[in-house]
């Protein structure tokens, strides 16, 4: 039995062979709302210093969006950065923190794509799928798909690929470039938008992934000043 953070593992992998993973992944998503009650929301990111990747998870109350747990986990980067293969690079260190967490999310919004992927498996639906929990990808660029960008402030225009709706472009703010909202795991393309607008305070980025984002710098600028 392969554990769950094993299945983002890429060392002693070929692109090949990580490319596969991501297929028998999408091949297990599921786009309808499986979400039940909803009671915390997390958002999930990752941040980096030197060789170094640090992984946040900040666990919220779904109505009042209080922090009500977060955790933090900092590893060696096990791969490079290379495009569409985000989930083998931060899954690992994320999936070590979600299995940390005494609060399971009921929804986790994750810093990366879910089905806007060549591949149809974002970092958000690889997360989904392992973790057995429901997910939205929120980006701040398109990875595939063609989209019209949004003009006013809460509008959201489609994002299609190969004529299917994969997810939205979101004007979050007046002032801010759209993001890109897309289920990742146990959510429809219709919900992973009404969600995610939910938790939009008046930033660019809704609030769990804002948390998450400010924890990251915190824990960041905190090691750096440790190396001074």
């Amino acid at each position: 039995m392969i554990l769950p953070c094993e299945q983002f593992n890429p060392e002693g992998k070929s692109l090949e062979e990580l490319r596969n993973i991501q297929l028998k992944i999408a091949s297990n998503v599921a786009l309808s709302d499986h979400i039940g009650t909803l009671k915390t929301v997390a958002g999930a990111d990752c941040s980096y210093i030197e060789d170094r990747i640090i992984a946040v998870i900040v666990v919220t109350d779904i109505s009042s969006l209080e922090v009500l747990e977060q955790k933090y986990i900092v590893q060696p980067v096990k791969m490079p950065y290379i495009s569409t293969y985000l989930s083998f690079r931060e899954g690992y260190p994320l999936c070590c923190v979600f299995q940390e967490l005494r609060i399971k999310p009921d929804l986790m919004l994750v810093d990366g794509c879910g089905i806007s992927h060549p591949r149809g498996a974002g970092i958000a639906t690889h997360l989904g799928v392992v973790l057995n929990v429901p997910t939205i990808g929120i980006s701040k660029k398109v990875l595939c798909g063609k989209s019209v960008a949004p003009i006013k402030q809460g509008e959201a225009n489609p994002l299609i690929h190969e004529s299917k709706h994969i997810g939205w472009l979101l004007k979050s703010t007046k002032t801010s470039k759209p993001i890109i909202v897309t289920p990742g795991h146990y959510i429809s393309v219709k919900s992973a938008l009404s969600m995610t607008k939910m938790f939009l305070k008046g930033y660019k980025l809704p609030e769990p992934i804002r948390l998450a984002d400010n924890f990251a710098y915190m824990i960041r600028s905190q090691l750096r000043s440790k190396v001074k």
